[in-house]
């Protein structure tokens, strides 16, 4: 009888405790795969797409942005080969278990400074919050739907014992922006940094219980935002700085439970939609207009526009040659 009370208490203290989701919210090595994220060619997902999946831009703070540090600053697809040092690492990989692939190269050229300085790296247009049919054609590819409490937030980089510290930006549906400090990139090598939320609780008796209305209610979700690498005025190098990011994934709990329900709200009512209707149309709207506003930029330069076509944004997402 004893046993079998203390069976029971042991199941019951493990149902309290959470196991969170652990989700990709960008890997580098199937951005050369986006151009075939969307199946149904439809311009919802491919006014989003278009210059997202290939153009990456890094930035240096207004400070430490100087024409030759600004010239000698950028990101590139960078292959690597894990073949290579397989006898050495044998868990060195990419996502899929494969070899051999793509990662994100940056290169940053700090001045010569007492003070500090940093770079941000991000897609040249930010990832949109709803793209495709269903608003999910950046699903694990910049974003995360469904997004409750983080638990961490994990990165593989490679140093090459810089001992910048590295920060990861991520924006949520109402275009709230949160930092995390991942660490110092100062080995040499591929390394896991983790961010570990000292405020989440895995205990459900340790949480504050909160009813909130189910319906109408937009799921939370988050976008990656940028990546930032600061370089300390005090200790840190200056002049080049290199380092490599393969994958960032979240651990997180889900913020809505999906249970059966006798009625569809959503087929009745249809609120959701119209919001969700309402911000790809903004969406689209925006990146148009920066699209024709850089396209007048470059006519300025003399310069043949991004677009052959100035539909082709909407209904193909290809660019056009320099």
């Amino acid at each position: 009888m004893i046993k079998k009370s203390l069976s029971i208490s042991i199941i019951a203290a493990c149902s309290c405790i959470f196991a969170a989701y652990t989700n990709v919210l960008i890997d580098f090595n199937e951005i050369k795969t986006w151009d075939d994220m969307d199946p149904k060619n439809t311009n919802e997902a491919k006014f989003a797409k278009r210059a997202v999946a290939t153009e990456w831009i890094a930035e240096l703070n207004s400070s430490a942005d100087f024409a030759l540090s600004r010239k000698l600053t950028y990101v590139k697809s960078v292959d690597c080969d894990f073949n290579q040092v397989a006898q050495i690492h044998p868990d060195y990989a990419f996502k899929d278990g494969s070899k051999q692939g793509k990662v994100l190269g940056v290169r940053a050229h700090f001045p010569v400074s007492d003070y500090g300085a940093y770079v941000t790296v991000k897609p040249k247009w930010p990832f949109p919050y709803y793209a495709g049919d269903n608003g999910t054609a950046f699903l694990n590819k910049g974003m995360i739907n469904n997004f409750g409490p983080m638990k961490s937030i994990s990165a593989w980089v490679k140093g090459k014992s810089y001992p910048n510290t590295f920060f990861i930006n991520l924006r949520d549906q109402d275009g709230q922006v949160d930092i995390y400090k991942m660490g110092d990139v100062s080995h040499y090598g591929w390394k896991v940094l983790t961010y570990k939320n000292q405020n989440y609780l895995a205990n459900v008796r340790d949480r504050e219980i909160e009813n909130v209305p189910m319906y109408p209610r937009v799921e939370p979700l988050v976008v990656f935002d940028s990546m930032v690498f600061y370089k300390d005025g005090q200790k840190g190098y200056d002049g080049n700085f290199i380092a490599y990011v393969s994958w960032i994934e979240v651990e997180h709990d889900k913020a809505i439970i999906q249970e059966y329900d006798d009625i569809d709200d959503e087929g009745t009512w249809g609120i959701n939609k119209e919001r969700v209707d309402q911000r790809k149309a903004w969406e689209k709207d925006k990146y148009k207009r920066a699209s024709e506003l850089e396209d007048l930029e470059r006519q300025k330069m003399n310069l043949p526009p991004k677009y052959d076509n100035p539909d082709m944004r909407e209904t193909t997402g290809e660019t056009g040659t320099e």
